[in-house]
């Protein structure tokens, strides 16, 4: 049996725009708002993967700097360190036009589910609610780290670059 390839972000939120939220009123249940859950649950999966992979990623160029035992090795692979590290916070980011996206989602399904809540009808919205919050805090733990320092390269790049000036 042949196996799909997963999505893309791109192709989820696409996807999920096409969601109309006013429709999630009273008590449905139906194909759209599990369309939408299954959707945040790739998404979710997929930035977990995607933080996963890229860490891992620039944990070893990190190593492989602070290995290095010349200046050309260490600022090459600083250089990719840091180029890793902004791809992370440039494409999700939560100020990144994807960050943007779901939180807006976040809040639209929090203003669903208050105004369920407030007329006394079923809240049937909570769920892809808790969704959206964990995509939100997700994007929030990734701009965090990409964003972030290390102190021991850091070190190392004011230890190089002062070691390469001529006296």
């Amino acid at each position: 049996m042949k196996r799909e390839p997963p999505p893309t972000l791109e192709q989820l939120a696409e996807v999920v725009r096409h969601v109309d939220l006013d429709r999630l009123k009273n008590r449905l249940i139906g194909k759209q708002l599990l369309e939408l859950e299954h959707c945040l649950v790739e998404v979710l999966g997929q930035l977990t993967d995607d933080f996963r992979a890229t860490r891992e990623c620039t944990d070893d160029i990190a190593r492989y700097a602070m290995e290095a035992t010349d200046g050309g090795n260490f600022l090459s692979a600083y250089n990719d360190y840091m180029r890793e590290r902004g791809s992370l916070a440039k494409n999700y980011a939560n100020f990144s036009p994807t960050g943007r996206y779901f939180q807006s989602l976040l809040d639209r399904l929090n203003n669903v589910e208050d105004k369920q809540a407030r007329e006394n009808k079923p809240v049937t919205v909570t769920h892809a609610r808790m969704l959206a919050a964990l995509i939100v805090r997700q994007l929030a733990i990734m701009t965090n780290y990409s964003l972030g320092r290390n102190e021991k390269l850091d070190k190392l790049w004011e230890h190089w670059t002062t070691s390469r000036r001529p006296a």
